[in-house]
């Protein structure tokens, strides 16, 4: 299993915080989001697509096609709910809420 992170147009109100690091390397607390989800699914990070400019500082592996994805939205702090739902998540499902995805699962980098 991976852990990959995706934005939407919504991560934009968290200017000026990711104009120098992506949403997901953002600190609630001691730990970055990407570390909470990581330690809530036991699922170590592997990708992310945010914006280009911050390729050059925050590389990113590449997707095994070998292995399930989960895309977490970066704006989305794990709860034990949301946790248990994405556990459960089966291929190209996904988590909404009004309109707007959550998490989804696919198979490798589809």
């Amino acid at each position: 299993m991976q852990l990959c992170f995706f934005t939407d147009e919504h991560s934009k109100n968290f200017h000026p915080l990711t104009l120098t690091r992506p949403l997901f390397e953002l600190r609630v607390g001691i730990l970055t989001i990407k570390e909470k989800w990581g330690n809530s699914l036991s699922v170590p990070f592997t990708s992310a697509l945010f914006d280009e400019y911050l390729t050059e500082v925050f590389p990113t592996q590449d997707i095994k096609d070998s292995e399930d994805c989960i895309w977490i939205n970066s704006r989305f702090l794990p709860t034990s709910e949301l946790v248990d739902l994405i556990s459960k998540l089966s291929i190209n499902e996904s988590i909404e809420q009004s309109g707007e995805k959550i998490a989804y699962k696919t198979k490798g980098k589809d």
